[in-house]
């Protein structure tokens, strides 16, 4: 197993469960499931709370919680705990609306069961590796899709130009 980076404390936290889950002790792993099953529902217990005072003393509570759900680390616990005021459809069109300054010919095609398929236009330099790039970004604002699959449109077809009356 590798160490995450400090900075990254989902792969951390992704890590540790995969080293608990590589125990032999079933009983151990059980208690391990219990404990962060737990504390999991301790922070959501404790962000409905926080979220329902910030409603009942908040007159812009629209722009608290689009100011809340914007931020990356408060974005990916709202997800976690099915609190997120944007459904992931919504997220995943803004992730790829976001992406279009770097791709401008990058379009969302369609979400299904957490399965996201966006088309990028051929643009020379390496398909692959552009592909590549607009999965990890979009996970990244998105994390819980299931899957971002990055097609490659083709590009149009060379036309042979020819002066009027010329033949071949």
């Amino acid at each position: 197993m590798t160490d995450p980076p400090a900075d990254d404390p989902i792969g951390e936290i992704e890590a540790l469960v995969a080293s608990i889950e590589e125990l032999p002790d079933e009983a151990l792993k059980a208690r391990s499931r219990a404990l962060v099953s737990g504390v999991l529902a301790l922070h959501r217990r404790g962000l409905v709370r926080m979220l329902e005072v910030v409603r009942k003393r908040s007159t812009g509570m629209a722009d608290v919680m689009k100011e809340l759900a914007d931020d990356p680390a408060v974005s990916s616990l709202l997800v976690l705990h099915d609190l997120h005021p944007a459904d992931l459809e919504t997220r995943a069109v803004e992730a790829v609306e976001r992406l279009r300054g770097a791709y401008p010919d990058l379009s969302f095609d369609r979400l299904d069961a957490g399965r996201l398929r966006v088309v990028i236009g051929a643009r020379g330099g390496n398909p692959a590796s552009t592909a590549r790039a607009v999965e990890a970004s979009i996970l990244e604002a998105v994390p819980d899709l299931v899957a971002v699959n990055v097609a490659v449109a083709a590009d149009p077809p060379l036309v042979t130009l020819r002066r009027k009356g010329a033949s071949l």
